[in-house]
């Protein structure tokens, strides 16, 4: 279930953020590593344009993404993937 279906479903932006982050971390056991951006922690990280905590469907609108420490423009990324 994506993202935009947890919203539509009843979750708030919020929870439903926090569903797929922290809680799916600590879920798997992998949240000494993932889930919450904090010192230590590995994360690739989107910046989006818009308040998606507002409006949910802001997650589409990326503008940047950081993945392995280093900042992409997403054309950038979809060149590497082929797409």
């Amino acid at each position: 279930m994506g993202i935009r279906a947890l919203v539509a479903g009843g979750m708030s932006p919020v929870a439903a953020l926090r569903t797929v982050t922290s809680t799916a971390a600590r879920v798997l056991r992998v949240d000494a590593d993932l889930g919450t951006v904090e010192a230590g922690k590995l994360a690739d990280l989107i910046f989006v344009e818009g308040d998606p905590l507002a409006r949910i469907e802001d997650l589409i609108r990326v503008r940047e993404v950081m993945k392995g420490g280093s900042l992409h423009r997403p054309e950038e990324l979809e060149t590497e993937m082929g797409m």
